[in-house]
């Protein structure tokens, strides 16, 4: 999407202990109040935020930022829950000041759920400058490097303008010439790129605090710039990924496609490819056979999310294919968990109970269709697919180990031969 002129005075973080209670006279003993607001990146819940046990904001959306709220200036204790629930999932103490404004970054997932307190500066940079701090907060995301460059500026043989940049934790103002620029994030210590702009425009004489977080993929971030006046500027990724699986029994390889150009060649079946990075414009996914380059099989014309992670399908049986795109959700698994989808990529199945460990789990998942992602304790498992109406158990998967991270279970094949492959995804 395109880039919008950051507005004046953003939010910036400052360490905490600078942030203490401000007195205006030796005599006053009742400060200002402090000013906070929330911006929420929690990408699996809408959320609520509580200070001091009461909850001060209900249904706060993924990617959303609330209007500022008066409290006390003084230490606070702020909680996080996934909205309506009447528990805090996480608890924080933050000493508030007096007359200063804060953003309150609710970060991570509801796994591994955590809180940042930023405190707003008004101080405004000289003519024609602009000022950018980036604080990393996308869940599962160790270390980035930050690259600003002039938009034609290869990354390859230059160094980071802010290296090894760690999750939870902000790095200092960098100050630019207001104008455009090209901002990439990469893996730290490589030059693997998960985030890039694209071609974008910093304000003369803004402060931005440029948030780096997570919509669930097992790599790529996006960006957020946060203004005082409450308002927010979604600088989307260039990128996205995505993986595809030749179901078609009975197909030779195949070739995957985004937008006309080839990214997965040569998919036989049934074996599940590895990620690829895409152009996140991309709208129209297609597959050809290999042997005849430019005979489209089957397509799916279906929108991606910047920064997100996607599969796509080529299903049925030859002459009678369809592709279809399932969104992919790659947030790390709770410690101890692992994190399992089932998708049922049977031509002519019915719908197939699920039984793990011979307890029925998922109950009729239809053919082309994807269950929910479902935690798992870390450990080994048998997976049976079971007909509800015949009883018939086929396929089935005995001593699988899932031994952490996010898998997807297919089965595959036709109703009187059918099989279960898995993959791990992140």
């Amino acid at each position: 999407m395109r880039f919008r002129r950051l507005l004046l005075g953003v939010a910036v973080a400052l360490p905490l202990a600078l942030a203490g209670c401000k007195i205006n006279t030796i005599n006053s003993f009742n400060a200002s109040p402090a000013l906070i607001r929330v911006a929420s990146v929690v990408p699996d819940a809408t959320i609520g935020v509580s200070v001091d046990s009461t909850v001060s904001w209900a249904g706060v959306r993924f990617e959303s930022v609330t209007g500022y709220k008066e409290f006390s200036a003084d230490v606070h204790t702020f909680g996080m829950r996934v909205d309506g629930a009447s528990a805090d999932t996480i608890t924080t103490q933050f000493n508030t000041a007096g007359d200063q404004n804060y953003t309150l970054v609710p970060f991570g997932s509801i796994a591994f759920p955590s809180m940042l307190m930023l405190p707003d500066i008004q101080t405004v940079p000289g003519n024609g400058q602009s000022s950018v701090r980036f604080v990393l907060v996308a869940a599962g995301v160790t270390y980035v490097d930050v690259y600003v460059t002039a938009p034609d500026v290869l990354i390859d043989n230059i160094s980071p303008n802010i290296s090894y940049l760690g999750y939870g934790n902000a790095g200092g103002y960098t100050s630019f010439s207001s104008g455009k620029y090209r901002i990439r994030f990469t893996s730290a210590g490589t030059k693997v790129v998960l985030y890039d702009s694209g071609v974008i425009t910093l304000g003369a004489q803004s402060v931005s605090n440029a948030l780096i977080y997570t919509r669930g993929s097992n790599e790529l971030v996006n960006l957020m710039f946060l203004d005082t006046a409450g308002g927010t500027v979604i600088a989307d990724n260039t990128l996205s990924k995505v993986k595809a699986l030749n179901a078609s029994p009975g197909m030779g390889n195949v070739d995957f496609m985004a937008n006309g150009v080839g990214y997965l060649p040569r998919l036989a079946y049934p074996v599940p490819s590895i990620y690829a990075k895409i152009p996140s414009a991309s709208t129209t996914f297609a597959f050809q056979a290999s042997a005849t380059p430019g005979a489209i099989i089957a397509q799916t014309v279906t929108p991606i999310a910047a920064a997100t992670d996607s599969t796509v399908l080529l299903l049925g049986f030859p002459g009678a294919q369809t592709a279809k795109l399932f969104p992919d959700n790659n947030l790390p698994p709770a410690t101890g968990y692992t994190r399992v989808r089932f998708i049922n990529a049977s031509p002519d199945a019915p719908p197939l109970d699920v039984l793990i460990n011979d307890v029925k789990t998922i109950t009729g998942l239809a053919a082309s269709s994807a269950s929910i992602y479902l935690p798992l304790a870390i450990g080994t498992y048998s997976i049976k697919f079971v007909d509800p109406v015949t009883g018939t158990i086929s396929p089935r998967l005995v001593d699988v180990v899932f031994s952490g991270g996010v898998y997807t279970v297919y089965v595959v094949g036709p109703n009187s031969t059918m099989q279960a492959i898995y993959t791990i995804d992140r």
